[in-house]
């Protein structure tokens, strides 16, 4: 019986999308603090941007989302 040589856990994953995205450098990308990136529904949008700006926080629209009409728009950090 042949032994299993695929990786596990973060080695695959690194494995995996190393190869998808070989000049990314993930594994720095995933150790270091990002701001927090929030996904909202259209439907409540206009709801939740009134209540981020009513506590001072930031509601930045990221445009490069790929889909955001259908399916949401993401909004970042509220530091």
């Amino acid at each position: 019986m042949a032994k299993h040589t695929l990786s596990r856990g973060k080695a695959a994953f690194l494995d995996y999308y190393t190869r998808l995205f070989p000049t990314l450098d993930i594994d720095t990308y995933l150790s270091i603090s990002n701001p927090p990136v929030l996904l909202v529904s259209p439907i409540h949008e206009s709801e939740i941007k009134k209540q981020f700006l009513l506590n001072k926080y930031s509601w930045i629209p990221l445009s490069w989302f790929p889909h955001r009409h259908h399916f949401g728009r993401l909004c970042c950090s509220w530091w």
